[in-house]
């Protein structure tokens, strides 16, 4: 605000009154008195006259009053007598005039048999009240308490459930179902992950955070093909894609898949034999949340190998990748300078041209790469919290 907004306005000046205005005329003397009495006498209305007999004729006023009804409006209060009565009494005999009754006092005895409103639902500690709900980002969850002196539900809201995603928000609860021993023993069993300098408690938590991002983004197709597994012993059907190759689990890994790791690699096929899936139970085995670990690992040690035979670095963000390739390049973009993600690829496509995915990612890839930026994001969540 300029200091000129903030000067006061001088206060409007009072002006006399003009000499053209004309003064009312007053009584000054008993000369104007007598006159204005004359004047006022056909006006004047006797003891028993009333006002509202203006207009009537003398004749008609008198046959009124013969028969009671000329006499002025009166009004007539059933309790004024009573109220003058009442205040002519001393003080000690005056009782209420409005209501007889006197309020009655609170009773403290019986107040105190009350006890403050109970509740079925606890109140939980201050730090109870907002949930960790890691996804792709710590969320805070919902969360109700009761204000017990109100009895009423208070729910503070945070963010609002994802339902497009039904596990979302359930990571953690469900990879802490699966036993420990099945993470390390997976990690265990592949050379082509040791030898690049991981160890099974490293390999453990790549495979982790490959799996609370795979929850993390389980959405409702991925549920339909499970309950169609579930309910009808097969993925729906669909025209542009096999049985075998719909990806299923929580792992989301297809049936074919699950067949070229156990070809690949024997120690898959014989884990999956010793937990109860021969081959040829590929579909069940997919179903077990504590198969998931082995499938996971053989996929990272799949991808290692290809990442060894083609001069690749194996790293924690390179193994990210492999696991789902999500960097693509322009067929015009002949030195591969610009990586799309999967969004530019749908622009792309959208003006008629193409994009050839990448499978071996350079350090340019990496750093474009959206799903490398969330299996990073759950590493840095499990190494800071571990496996809470």
């Amino acid at each position: 605000m300029t200091d000129d907004a903030e000067q006061k306005l001088d206060a409007p000046k009072i002006q006399p009154p003009s000499d053209a205005l004309t003064r009312p005329s007053v009584i000054r003397t008993k000369e104007d008195e007598a006159i204005w009495s004359k004047m006022q006498e056909p006006h004047k209305l006797g003891e028993h006259e009333s006002a509202t007999h203006i207009g009537l004729t003398p004749k008609v006023i008198a046959d009124m009053q013969k028969k009671g009804q000329a006499s002025k409006l009166g009004f007539f209060d059933s309790k004024a007598e009573e109220a003058l009565a009442a205040l002519q009494k001393p003080q000690v005999e005056q009782t209420l005039i409005a209501s007889n009754i006197t309020p009655p006092l609170p009773n403290l005895e019986q107040k105190t048999q009350y006890s403050d409103i109970q509740t079925d639902s606890p109140v939980p500690e201050p730090e109870a009240i907002m949930v960790q709900n890691p996804g792709d980002k710590l969320r805070p969850g919902y969360q109700g308490i009761r204000n017990p002196a109100l009895g009423t539900d208070i729910v503070r809201v945070a963010t609002p459930p994802d339902i497009g995603h039904p596990l979302a928000g359930k990571e953690i609860s469900i990879i802490g179902r699966i036993p420990e021993a099945a993470w390390k023993e997976s990690a265990s069993l592949f050379p082509e992950l040791t030898s690049n300098g991981f160890t099974k408690e490293r390999s453990a938590l790549v495979m982790k955070s490959i799996l609370a991002n795979e929850l993390r983004h389980y959405d409702l197709f991925d549920q339909a093909d499970d309950t169609h597994v579930q309910m009808l012993g097969s993925p729906i059907s669909k025209s542009d894609r096999l049985a075998e190759d719909a990806t299923l689990g929580y792992a989301q890994i297809s049936v074919n898949g699950v067949r070229k790791l156990s070809q690949e690699f024997p120690q898959v096929k014989e884990y999956l034999t010793k937990h109860g899936y021969p081959p040829g139970q590929e579909l069940k085995a997919l179903t077990d949340p504590k198969i998931a670990p082995i499938l996971i690992a053989g996929n990272m040690a799949h991808t290692a190998k290809m990442y060894e035979h083609h001069g690749i670095p194996v790293t924690e963000q390179s193994l990210a990748y492999g696991f789902n390739p999500d960097i693509s390049f322009s067929r015009e973009d002949k030195n591969h300078a610009k990586p799309l993600t999967p969004k530019a690829v749908r622009h792309l496509e959208r003006e008629g041209k193409h994009a050839d995915k990448v499978l071996l990612p350079t350090e340019s890839v990496l750093q474009t790469s959206p799903h490398v930026a969330n299996i990073q994001h759950w590493l840095d969540w499990f190494n800071k919290n571990g496996n809470e």
